[in-house]
């Protein structure tokens, strides 16, 4: 069964979700974590299509825009699906990623120079790294040597 909400937190963005299983959901658009049986359910739906019909109508209205027609449809779901671009990563995931791609243990000085090319240099680096260290998703198992956990 699936369902169209709207985020209770920014009130601007109808998403679909899946009713069986889940107990929280995130919003696409504000990243707030919503606990499903507390969200109100907009419309239910058996099948996948009239939900994403309903949800493009609903997010149309959000945005104070006119319900399409039934022969405008695919310009209306191009226009009222309009999504944020990508976010870029952040210095801890560019760490990790780099600390993977590395077979998951790599010499500090080595990961220092590779993090220069992503423009984390100098005290950002030693500021990300002493986080990830802090947090336990890095480790350092010998003197000058990293390792993703």
């Amino acid at each position: 069964m699936y369902a169209v909400i709207v985020c209770p937190k920014c009130r601007s963005h109808s998403q679909i979700i899946e009713q069986a299983g889940a107990k929280t959901t995130r919003c696409q658009r504000c990243g707030s974590t919503l606990k499903v049986r507390r969200l109100r359910l907009l419309y239910e739906s058996d099948t996948l299509s009239k939900a994403v019909e309903a949800r493009t109508c609903i997010q149309m209205k959000l945005d104070g825009e006119d319900e399409p027609d039934k022969a405008d449809k695919s310009q209306a779901t191009l226009s009222a699906d309009r999504r944020k671009p990508p976010k870029k990563k952040g210095p801890e995931k560019i760490v990790l990623d780099t600390v993977r791609s590395e077979g998951g243990t790599v010499d500090i000085y080595e990961l220092e120079r590779r993090l220069a090319d992503h423009g984390i240099e100098g005290e950002q680096f030693e500021k990300v790294l002493a986080i990830l260290l802090e947090r336990g998703e890095l480790y350092s198992p010998e003197k000058g040597r990293i390792r993703a956990v």
